[in-house]
């Protein structure tokens, strides 16, 4: 009875042996799975910059190289800003890429993550037709070169909005500087400042939402400075420099809403004309 009941003891004693081996065992791949986890969470944000820029049209060549180096200084600054705690990708569309086939390829192509953030910005000539209006799309279209298939290559800037905002980032910019005057629907057409590394990760890191800007309103032209560059653009960066130099920084001031509400401020030029910047702020992308 005694030797019957140690017997039992010690195949408890060998199953319990057993269990505890099974479970050290385990035990790296679960800390490795967490490590993992953890990694990804604490993975360093990226900000993706595309600039799309049309240097194809010899007279304005030099106005738009302008706009598209005052894009590149300010998030240059940002990056410098931020000391290793933002990656900055920049990607610039233009010459022979200069078709929206290969726009919403390289859109498409982004990898975006989570936690990343898409300042998307172009500057060429745009326009409307009457198909938009009764879309209720405000926004423009892009004059873009035939596609490979000899297609018409122009892209609406919605259409842009709607292919980054399915990726998903926490902050997204969708920003087109160019007309929005209408046409036949059968037509085919700054320096680096000192910025504070606390603001640049308000707007770049922290920030979330999803906008979609342009330089005009429906029936109206963007206008451009063939020295200092197009006035949307300076005036947008203006607002965006002006907040990362700043003092003090608060949301409802100083935010992406705040900035890109200042910066539809109506531009009056002295022959009478008038440039008003339009925004939204997380519009839906069924339009």
């Amino acid at each position: 009875m005694n030797l019957s009941i140690a017997s039992k003891f010690q195949r408890l004693a060998f199953c319990l042996g057993l269990f505890a081996f099974a479970a050290m065992t385990r035990l790296p791949q679960a800390q490795a799975q967490f490590d993992t986890a953890d990694a990804s969470a604490s993975a360093t944000p990226t900000l993706h910059v595309v600039i799309l820029i049309d240097t194809s049209e010899p007279k304005r060549k030099a106005d738009r190289l302008i706009d598209m180096q005052t894009n590149l200084n300010l998030m240059n600054s940002v990056e410098d800003a931020m000391e290793g705690e933002l990656k900055v990708n920049k990607l610039i569309i233009k010459d022979a890429d200069w078709s929206g086939d290969s726009v919403i390829r390289d859109c498409k192509a982004l990898d975006v993550k989570p936690n990343d953030a898409v300042y998307f910005f172009y500057n060429g000539h745009g326009f409307r037709t009457a198909s938009m209006d009764a879309d209720g799309d405000t926004f423009p279209a892009m004059c873009l070169e035939k596609d490979a298939d000899g297609s018409d290559g122009n892209l609406k800037l919605s259409n842009v909005y709607k292919v980054l905002k399915a990726k998903n980032p926490r902050l997204l910019l969708v920003i087109a500087d160019t007309c929005n005057s209408f046409a036949p629907d059968s037509w085919t057409p700054a320096t680096r400042g000192t910025f504070r590394k606390q603001w640049c990760k308000e707007l770049f890191v922290n920030s979330r939402g999803s906008y979609i800007a342009s330089g005009s309103q429906p029936g109206e032209y963007t206008w451009t400075n063939f020295t200092t560059g197009s006035y949307y653009t300076n005036q947008l960066v203006g607002n965006i420099k002006r907040v990362l130099s700043a003092n003090e920084y608060n949301e409802a001031n100083d935010g992406w809403d705040a900035i890109l509400k200042k910066s539809c401020e109506t531009i009056r030029f002295t022959s009478g004309e008038t440039q008003t910047p339009q925004y939204k702020n997380n519009p839906s992308s069924n339009n």
